[in-house]
């Protein structure tokens, strides 16, 4: 994919700036599933447990993320901004 499309996503997404420390710090992560606790991933990103948690919910309501029973991973580029009705 190249680097302008990944651009656009980030676009369509309309993700805050959160949002964004958090996913580029997720994506730097090299498991498929993230198994990092809310605590964990505030405390790396300087952000409070629920600014982690609403920045995740966020993420997951735009598709950006999603749940494992053993952790969370990242979405498709292609599916982020995109609702289950779409």
């Amino acid at each position: 994919m190249s680097e302008l499309k990944i651009l656009k996503q980030i676009l369509k997404a309309d993700l805050t700036k959160n949002e964004l420390k958090t996913v580029i710090f997720l994506l730097s992560i090299d498991d498929k599933t993230i198994q990092l606790t809310n605590a964990e991933i505030a405390e790396k990103l300087g952000f409070t447990a629920s600014n982690t948690i609403r920045t995740l919910k966020k993420l997951k309501s735009v598709n950006v993320i999603g749940e494992r029973k053993n952790g969370i991973f990242i979405k498709s580029i292609n599916s982020w901004k995109q609702t289950k009705n779409q």
